[in-house]
């Protein structure tokens, strides 16, 4: 969620907002949470004369990241420049728009600046327009002002409105996921499909906590009794789904579908 979606809008975001065009290139690093050898592999991408003459840094009044910045001695331009890896993101993601700096060969040349990880952060934690799904250990209070506002859903409701913006513009997944989520999950034209996020691994952060599944259940049941026929779950717990099967009405369980057992991540202590 934090890396392909809440990181990515915020960013693109960040682009809209100084005039630049947005494109989604995630480092090959062992250190990094999305990124999997096996799945992604070691080949790298060549950007086509392109210019690296700009570059990002915190603006220290506002501790965010500023405009980017022209470096006047850096006005060259580079026939090849590769990035480290495959950009993750087009394994399951299509291109967030047209511009693909790999085929744009330009006489004049390309300026590509990328996003330092500090910028990225700093947009999360101060950025006033910044997308948040929850709050984080080190969000700013001047941006964290939930109190001024009546409950979450209204202080949450602007956020979610840009990153659904955000989301229906630039996000599209790749034709074969697409496929592969019909397969698993069939749903007619014209129904609603319930989707649920059973959670149950730990939750970093000391604002968070634990939804265990007996919570998902009454609403579940209300679905049902709206008339609801699907509900899908997504989980990291095997010991979630045995939970929910063994203990949610037979009305709410009929109508479950899964992933199988096939669930990422399960642990013994999930």
């Amino acid at each position: 969620g934090m890396s392909f979606f809440t990181s990515v809008i915020n960013q693109i975001l960040y682009a809209e907002k100084h005039n630049w065009k947005p494109w989604v290139h995630f480092k090959a690093s062992p250190r990094s949470v999305v990124y999997d050898r096996w799945a992604h592999g070691y080949s790298n991408v060549t950007l086509l004369n392109t210019k690296s003459d700009y570059s990002i840094s915190i603006d220290n009044d506002e501790r965010i990241a500023g405009p980017p910045d022209k470096l006047n001695d850096q006005d060259v331009i580079e026939p090849a420049r590769e990035l480290r890896g495959n950009g993750i993101w087009e394994s399951y993601f299509q291109p967030i728009n047209e511009f693909d700096p790999q085929k744009s060969a330009c006489e004049s040349g390309l300026s590509v600046v990328q996003m330092p990880d500090d910028a990225v952060m700093s947009i999360l934690l101060e950025a006033p327009w910044a997308v948040r799904a929850w709050r984080y250990d080190d969000v700013s209070p001047r941006v964290w002002k939930i109190d001024e506002y009546e409950s979450g859903k209204d202080f949450f409701e602007p956020m979610r409105r840009r990153g659904h913006e955000i989301v229906q513009k630039h996000f599209r997944f790749q034709p074969f996921l697409v496929a592969r989520a019909d397969e698993v999950n069939p749903v007619p034209s014209g129904e609603v499909c319930l989707s649920v996020h059973m959670r149950n691994g730990q939750k970093k952060g000391k604002y968070r906590k634990r939804v265990g599944p007996k919570v998902f259940s009454p609403y579940l049941e209300e679905f049902v009794m709206a008339g609801g026929k699907r509900i899908y779950i997504a989980t990291d717990s095997s010991r979630a789904l045995q939970f929910a099967f063994k203990n949610f009405p037979s009305n709410v369980t009929s109508l479950i579908r899964t992933q199988g057992d096939q669930v990422v991540r399960t642990s013994k202590e999930w």
